[in-house]
């Protein structure tokens, strides 16, 4: 069972709109709304791994969009639609957003339109020179997280491997 996530700022505090792209027959709105945020997040923070995706218009995906009261886009989880399941690709949060509920919308969005939500683990937006050992314990924090939201390691999965955990953690939440 699936937690509530919390968020720091209550309903009148909001600084942010969360709202649903894509009706799953493209997903070229949802990759440009990610590419979009990746691409400031670069110009922002040059010295940290953000990158953008290759875009494809042949999976009918969804996208869950976040952004501030002037329009900038904050926060972006898209993935491929299959009926009431979901294969997440990017979940990203500004950083300066981060702990402050955009996440906690998000994922309550796509709970309340999805079945089965799976996704890879893996941590992106560090420093270009981190060590392993950091990026290990970030990969632990980014597997707690999922796992305190009602995500559980998907060991049946073909791309699980416990002994190259940085490359991803395949997770799966059903309801």
């Amino acid at each position: 069972m699936r937690e509530n996530i919390e968020g720091k700022l209550n309903e009148t505090e909001k600084q942010f709109e969360v709202q649903r792209f894509n009706d799953g027959n493209s997903s070229l709105e949802g990759y440009s709304v990610y590419g979009e945020l990746m691409r400031r997040l670069h110009k922002e923070h040059p010295d940290m791994d953000y990158f953008v995706g290759e875009l494809r218009d042949d999976v009918p995906a969804v996208a869950y969009v976040a952004h501030d009261l002037k329009n900038e886009i904050i926060g972006v989880l898209n993935g491929e639609k299959k009926n009431k399941d979901l294969e997440v690709f990017w979940f990203v949060i500004d950083p300066e957003y981060q702990n402050s509920g955009v996440a906690k919308e998000l994922w309550d969005m796509v709970f309340s339109d999805f079945d089965n939500i799976r996704l890879v683990a893996s941590v992106f937006g560090s420093k270009n020179d981190a060590t392993e050992k950091y990026l290990m314990r970030r990969q632990n924090a980014l597997v707690r997280y999922y796992e305190r939201i009602g995500f559980k390691i998907d060991e049946e999965s073909p791309f699980y491997s416990p002994k190259n955990l940085l490359a991803g953690v395949p997770m799966i939440c059903k309801k």
